[in-house]
């Protein structure tokens, strides 16, 4: 038979996910420590429109252009 339309019948264990003991018990982490860990960058304190620009003269000198802010 084809095992995809008709799958054999799975044995049904006692228990599948184990229980949770104050043993396995994880403390949570602040927000700071994930930030750190995930490597976030913090907030930026330039205008919107100084960092559009230095985004911009940095894309124009990976492709090569000449450009002024």
């Amino acid at each position: 038979m084809n095992k995809w339309v008709n799958p054999s019948k799975r044995q049904k264990t006692e228990n599948e996910f184990p229980s949770q003991d104050a043993t396995t018990y994880i403390h949570p982490t602040s927000f700071d420590t994930i930030k750190n860990q995930v490597g976030k960058k913090k907030v930026s304190q330039k205008p919107k429109k100084e960092r559009i620009a230095d985004k911009s003269v940095s894309l124009a000198e990976r492709l090569g252009y000449q450009t002024y802010k």
